[in-house]
This record gives C-alpha cells, structure tokens and sequence, in this order.
C-alpha cells in the first residue's frame, strides 16, 4: 500500500506544479526592452574614461649606487626612450677614478 501513496503523493505534487506555472503566466515572455543591434562595420572605436582619486604604486623601489659621485648631466627627462649601450649620464670622477665623491683639498 505505501507505493499506492508515493504514486498519489507524486500526482498530487506534478498537478500542482502544472498548476502552478499554467497561472504564473507560463513561458509567455517578460514585459523587457527590446536588444539594441546595430550593423557590423570596420572602424576605430574611441573610449574614454574619467576618474578622480589617487594612484597608489603595488610595490615601491629605491634606486641606489654603490659608487657616491656627483652627476654632471643627466640628457633624460622622466618617460624618454633610453636605447641600449647608450650613456646615460656623465658623472664626475672620484679617488682613483672610479667614481667616488671628489677628493677634499685636492685635485680630482
């Protein structure tokens, strides 16, 4: 007897679920906008965006030498192309010549 009453159990929940769905208004389609479409075509595509507020760097680098010395030009400014081999400063000679601070009393 209890298959008896899953069978009526499982009849009773699938006429209510039919139900159901019959009077929630069924697949009929949503009161939406419509899609916007438009055509394909080859172009340039040009965006902008504008924010305010503060960039913060993820990791921040400190740049030091291990020869002191003093730089006499620096032919750079911030965000130049810097190619390979090229000087990129000419600094003033220390002791010895290796670019260490001037000698103090003395000739460099």
């Amino acid at each position: 007897m209890t298959k008896k009453w899953y069978a009526i159990i499982a009849a009773v929940a699938a006429i209510s679920a039919a139900a159901l769905f019959a009077l929630s208004g069924g697949d009929k389609e949503k009161d939406t906008e419509p899609l916007k479409t438009a055509k394909v075509a080859i172009g340039t595509l040009k965006m902008e965006a504008m924010a305010n507020g503060t960039v913060n760097p993820e990791v921040e680098v400190v740049v030091k030498s291990k020869a002191g010395g003093e730089i006499i030009d620096f032919p750079f400014n911030e965000g130049d192309l810097v190619k390979k081999g090229s000087p990129a400063d000419r600094g003033g000679q220390g002791k010895a010549g290796r670019g260490g601070p001037p000698d103090v009393g003395g000739e460099a």
